[in-house]
């Protein structure tokens, strides 16, 4: 416990595996969000699975919601990746 009864660790109290361990995974999750709003602006209504409202409102839902709209949010095409910014593929 951390002495003040909620039994929550404050970040002094982790130790510097615990420390890299949170970093890593909070760097995954801000890297999978930027990802996944990255694609929903990148690609048409028709290639989204869905109101895109709602799969940007699914993807602020901490690790999960952005690999729930990878997994289901999205119709598969070549990806935006591979075009330069502003710039459609297709009609």
């Amino acid at each position: 416990m951390d002495g003040n009864g909620t039994g929550r660790r404050r970040w002094q109290d982790l130790g510097p595996r615990a420390r890299a361990a949170t970093a890593i995974g909070a760097a995954v999750q801000v890297a999978l969000l930027v990802a996944a709003l990255r694609d929903l602006r990148c690609r048409s209504a028709e290639e989204v699975n869905g109101p895109r409202r709602v799969w940007v409102l699914v993807s602020l839902v901490t690790i999960v919601g952005p690999l729930t709209y990878f997994a289901a949010g999205r119709r598969p095409r070549a990806g935006c990746a591979a075009s330069a910014p502003g710039v459609r593929l297709g009609p």
